[in-house]
């Protein structure tokens, strides 16, 4: 039964191949421009906010929109505003994440730019962002996935995580929906109209990649801007699996509790559906064989290794070496792990896991500008 699913995998494997294809790919010009706002959502704990240093940089440009819900965490917006920077408090009590804070923000009106991006608080980067919004702008792109890399990886875990990130950031060259919550750029209204059909209920849960769905059932022009930004990520393999536990569960609402609108995704919904939970019927019904196992998976492996250096040739690493390995351990645990983890969290916590949007698309139209008085 397994002979089937080598060469399979391995044509899967070779999709970054069409990473070549730069057709929805903007390059940053040389010009800047000063019609941007940075929207950085913070809430919990004020030990999230860590990159003051990177938004001190653009401090003009920035928005720090604080949930003070929690008492810890009002002294961090007292004293920011004493400091000169301009806050944005809420308090939303229910679905607290980065897309609702966002979302009140941009319902206020208190982003006057064109141009509004999201970074997470604990993310940055060495160039200028006002060039990237100048690409979407001379493009007329309305919603805009960016390249988020590992910063500073130190340990194993870490520098794994930051193959995978490269790994990935590729496939956003044919994927551009495919936004990551660590920074997203938009056109203000566009940006709102999203979120307006946005469920905000799982906003460390997928909101990202929902994000990028309602834009393109929206039918709005996205693009992928050829610009890098850094973030923090899980240091230790305990805190790795808490968040994949997220991610897993993410990919299960996303794919498998809206089938309907997934069915708009066909090369997503076949690696989770067609791969992913094949391989976990096998493991649940015991048709994988141990002298199947031995036979076939080191040359999964070896083609596995080569795939993922030559398809990703740009971006290779020395430690693509060990990403194999990572990976198949990475899907043979955590698909039915992250599942439990979100059908539990979706019950205890009685969110409605479905999308506003389904298979169905509509069309998004820009303002109007204003006409002379």
């Amino acid at each position: 039964m397994w002979a089937w699913l080598v060469p399979l995998l391995a044509v899967f494997d070779l999709q970054n191949v069409l990473a070549q294809w730069r057709r929805w790919v903007l390059s940053p010009p040389e010009r800047s421009t000063p019609e941007y706002t940075v929207v950085v959502p913070v809430y919990g704990h004020p030990r999230y906010l860590q990159n003051m240093h990177f938004l001190e940089t653009i401090k003009e440009h920035v928005i720090v929109a604080i949930d003070v819900g929690k008492p810890r965490i009002r002294p961090l917006a007292l004293r920011l505003a004493r400091d000169g920077w301009r806050v944005h408090t809420v308090e939303l009590g229910a679905n607290v994440g980065p897309d609702s804070i966002l979302r009140e923000v941009l319902v206020s009106g208190a982003v006057k730019t064109a141009w509004v991006i999201r970074m997470d608080a604990d993310t940055w980067s060495d160039d200028d962002l006002g060039r990237a919004v100048t690409a979407a702008k001379w493009d007329g792109a309305q919603m805009c996935s960016v390249k988020c890399h590992v910063a500073r990886p130190a340990n194993l875990c870490e520098r794994l995580q930051a193959v995978e990130y490269t790994m990935a950031m590729r496939t956003r060259h044919y994927r551009p929906w495919m936004t990551s919550g660590a920074c997203i750029i938009g056109r203000t209204d566009a940006y709102r109209t999203i979120l307006e059909r946005h469920s905000l209920n799982f906003a460390t849960c997928g909101g990202d990649i929902e994000t990028g769905q309602i834009a393109k059932n929206l039918r709005m022009r996205v693009r992928h801007i050829d610009f890098v930004v850094y973030t923090e990520v899980p240091g230790t393999w305990r805190a790795l699996f808490r968040q994949r536990l997220l991610w897993w569960g993410s990919s299960f609402r996303t794919i498998v509790v809206n089938f309907d609108s997934a069915l708009r995704m066909p090369g997503y919904l076949f690696y989770y559906l067609g791969l992913v939970w094949i391989a976990l019927y096998w493991k649940v019904t015991g048709n994988l064989h141990v002298q199947q196992v031995g036979y076939y998976i080191p040359t999964l492996m070896l083609a596995y290794t080569a795939a993922c250096v030559l398809t990703n040739w740009p971006v290779r690493s020395r430690w693509m070496i060990l990403f194999p390995y990572y990976s198949l351990l990475q899907v043979m645990v955590m698909p039915l792990a992250g599942s439990i983890w979100f059908v539990a969290y979706a019950v205890r916590k009685r969110k409605n896991p479905r999308f506003r949007f389904g298979f169905g698309r509509s069309r998004y139209f820009e303002p109007l500008p204003e006409l002379p008085r």
